[in-house]
C-alpha cells in the first residue's frame, strides 16, 4: 500500500514537473494596454517640417502609454500603469529628488528621475525629469514589455536608423552606431543603438525641470 501511495505521488509529481516545463511565458502586457499601444502605431506619422522641429511640434508626436505627453509632466498624468520599483536602484532624497527602476504593468521597461517630491508618498506627482527606456537584456531574468510605451513620431525600441533618419530626421552617425542627441526646445531626445537590435534606449530629458 505504501508503495503505491509513493508512486502515486511521483507520478503527480512528475506531471507537475511537466506542466510547469511546458507552460508558455504569461503575456507582457495585458491584451487591452498591447491593443491601445498598436492604435498608436497605426496612426499616419507627422512630416518633418520644413523649418524643423521646434517645441510645439515635435510635443505633438510624443506618445506615452498610447496618449500625447508634454513637458512638464509626472507619473501620475503618464497613467497608473507605470510604477516605480521597490528595489536596489530605488532613492529618495531630502531634496526631492527620485530615481528608481521604471515598470509599465510590472514590466521592466527602464529609468525614471523625478523632482519636487515633497515626500516619497506623493512621488507620483514629481516633475519628471528624465524617462528611459531601454530593450532588455537577454537572460537577465525580468519579463519586458511586448511592446514599448514610448513613440517618438513612431520611433520607439527596435527602430533602425533608416527610420530615424525618414521619421524624426535626425542624423545617425555612420558605422552602424546608433549615437543621437538632440535637443529641441525644452526636450532633450537621446537615442541609442546599433545596426543589429536598432534603438536600444530612448531618453527624454525635461531641460528646464
Amino acid at each position: 500500500m505504501k508503495h503505491k501511495c509513493f508512486a502515486g505521488m511521483l507520478a503527480l509529481l512528475m506531471s507537475l514537473s511537466l506542466l510547469s516545463c511546458g507552460a508558455e511565458r504569461p503575456p507582457a502586457l495585458s491584451v487591452d494596454t498591447e491593443s491601445r499601444l498598436k492604435t498608436v502605431a497605426m496612426l499616419p506619422a507627422t512630416r518633418i517640417p520644413e523649418t524643423g522641429w521646434d517645441e510645439d511640434s515635435i510635443a505633438y508626436t510624443i506618445y506615452i502609454n498610447g496618449s500625447q505627453h508634454r513637458f512638464p509632466t509626472t507619473l501620475s498624468q503618464c497613467g497608473s500603469l507605470f510604477t516605480i520599483a521597490d528595489d536596489s536602484a530605488f532613492s529618495f532624497s531630502d531634496d526631492g529628488i527620485v530615481t528608481g527602476h521604471l515598470l509599465y504593468e510590472g514590466c521592466m521597461v527602464g529609468s525614471v528621475k523625478l523632482k519636487n517630491c515633497a515626500s516619497e508618498s506623493a512621488m507620483y506627482d514629481g516633475t519628471i525629469k528624465s524617462l528611459t527606456f531601454t530593450a532588455p537584456n537577454a537572460g537577465d531574468g525580468n519579463i519586458y514589455p511586448s511592446m514599448y510605451p514610448i513613440s517618438i513620431n513612431h520611433v520607439t525600441i527596435g527602430s533602425t536608423a533608416e527610420e530615424i533618419s525618414n521619421l524624426l530626421g535626425f542624423d545617425v552617425p555612420a558605422g552602424g552606431t546608433i549615437n543621437v542627441a538632440e535637443t529641441i526646445g525644452r526636450y532633450q531626445i537621446i537615442l541609442k543603438g546599433n545596426a543589429e537590435k536598432g534603438v536600444t534606449e530612448i531618453i527624454l530629458i525635461d531641460q528646464n525641470s
